[in-house]
């Protein structure tokens, strides 16, 4: 008696793990605009949203770019490439040998599951972590934001020293020693002990950071006035502007934000407009206050075009979103993808 395993059902799909990208066909309209953002003397200043049906390769097109194609040429070398031919373009963007700089990028998916370790991403503040966790790495810092953090918890008398835990250790130590600060120090001066940290964790960088964020212990005071409630829908609205701050000059990250439709069920779509949009309210918080023009890139797949720009609170209007379709494949993509894969069979 045969294995199971080789029984029919059994045999590895050609679209399973890291050969997927190996077949990976077409998209080249939208790979070429993502680079455009990318490379562009002058960001265009929208958020990229890919919409098309389940199935259609949203995810393993952001998967490409984000293995492929986060990177900046020097004006000379980008010239040269945007003037090549799309499987040409493609080519060069898999080698790891391009002559580029390597953009900063963060990515979430919104359909993954809930997790203890990372929590659930369809949340403000658990998905605001995932994104600190991957940008700090790239020497971006978000110090206004886990002040504004640490308020919100202590003002509802939750446990502090469980969420600096999920916090990167490259913020670990002075997020430890804000959290010592609370205990010993009233609130009316915690902004100006918060402000003198940042000058002895920080180093001489705090400067121009605190510059661009306009930081003082009056800004910080603000934020210890704020109730919890008011104080979780700003979180959203700080993490961008730290982000911002931190940017270096003429640089450019990149945001990745996949299953765009999973902050609503199959059941949702008869909700009310209120109880619609509150679903992804901090996320457009976030995307409103990102500096686009500046080089912050967001780039997000969904099965739908958004409705955001008929939001009562925070919209987006329709001239700040660059939507592109996600279709099938075209007969000479499908018959490409099939070579590729090696399907001889013509049935």
């Amino acid at each position: 008696m045969s294995p199971i395993a080789d029984h029919p059902g059994h045999s590895r799909s050609v679209t399973e793990g890291n050969r997927a990208l190996e077949l990976f066909t077409d998209r080249h309209e939208a790979i070429r605009r993502f680079c455009d953002y990318l490379n562009d003397d002058s960001p265009p200043g929208k958020i990229l949203f890919l919409h098309g049906d389940g199935g259609n390769g949203k995810s393993l097109l952001l998967k490409f770019l984000r293995q492929n194609a986060c990177k900046h040429f020097d004006k000379e070398n980008w010239q040269w490439l945007r003037e090549k031919d799309d499987n040409e373009l493609i080519e060069t963007l898999r080698e790891p040998e391009t002559q580029s700089l390597q953009i900063p990028f963060a990515h979430l998916d919104f359909s993954a599951p809930p997790s203890s370790a990372e929590g659930d991403y369809k949340d403000s503040l658990d998905a605001l972590f995932a994104l600190q966790r991957q940008l700090v790495k790239h020497r971006l810092r978000f110090h206004l934001f886990n002040f504004a953090v640490l308020m919100y918890l202590k003002k509802l008398g939750l446990s502090v020293k469980e969420q600096i835990r999920k916090l990167p250790t490259e913020e670990g130590d002075l997020v430890a020693a804000l959290e010592s600060a609370m205990e010993h120090t009233s609130t009316g001066k915690l902004g100006l002990a918060f402000v003198k940290m940042l000058d002895k964790y920080t180093g001489e960088k705090i400067q121009r950071y605190s510059q661009r964020r306009q930081l003082d212990p009056d800004t910080a005071d603000a934020i210890t006035r704020q109730s919890p409630e008011d104080l979780y829908r700003e979180l959203p609205k700080l993490f961008a502007a730290d982000l911002n701050a931190s940017m270096a000059d003429n640089g450019r990250v990149v945001l990745l934000f996949d299953s765009h439709e999973a902050f609503w069920g199959v059941n949702d779509r008869q909700l009310s407009d209120d109880l619609y949009f509150a679903r992804d309210e901090w996320l457009r918080q976030l995307l409103c206050h990102l500096a686009h023009e500046r080089g912050v890139v967001a780039a997000i797949a969904g099965r739908e075009p958004p409705r955001w720009a008929d939001a009562a609170i925070c919209p987006i209007p329709a001239q700040y979103t660059e939507l592109h379709p996600i279709g099938s494949f075209k007969h000479e993509d499908a018959d490409l993808y099939l070579q590729r894969a090696k399907v001889e069979d013509t049935a």
